[in-house]
């Protein structure tokens, strides 16, 4: 099954249809998501005027996790969680800063 491609803004003007495969995680920024997007061997932002609820909705909930209010992370780029840094660690060695405690629920998840 082939997923829907997503519109972002990577420059003032200048779009982009991401797979969601291609989405590394996505966080809320006021009136807009920044997602972090594999492109070319590249990782590079891209934003969209949505609420991370609206975002989290357009993606494969199979694939997704939302971890709070702040991130949605893509489980197929998920490596590991350090909890003495607090960081979220994807495959790529980006990390993502988790300031609270990760329910088990969500570690679990992220595991599948």
């Amino acid at each position: 099954m082939t997923s829907k491609l997503i519109w972002f803004e990577e420059k003032k003007e200048s779009f982009f249809q991401a797979d969601p495969d291609e989405i590394l995680f996505v966080k809320s920024a006021d009136h807009y998501v920044k997602a972090l997007i594999r492109s070319n061997q590249m990782n590079k932002w891209m934003t969209r005027h949505c609420t991370l609820k609206e975002m989290h909705g357009m993606l494969p909930k199979d694939q997704f996790i939302r971890m709070n209010r702040f991130y949605i992370v893509n489980r197929k780029h998920f490596s590991h969680i350090n909890e003495d840094e607090k960081k979220l660690y994807l495959i790529d060695g980006v990390f993502i800063s988790i300031p609270h405690r990760i329910s088990p629920f969500i570690i679990d998840a992220l595991k599948l």
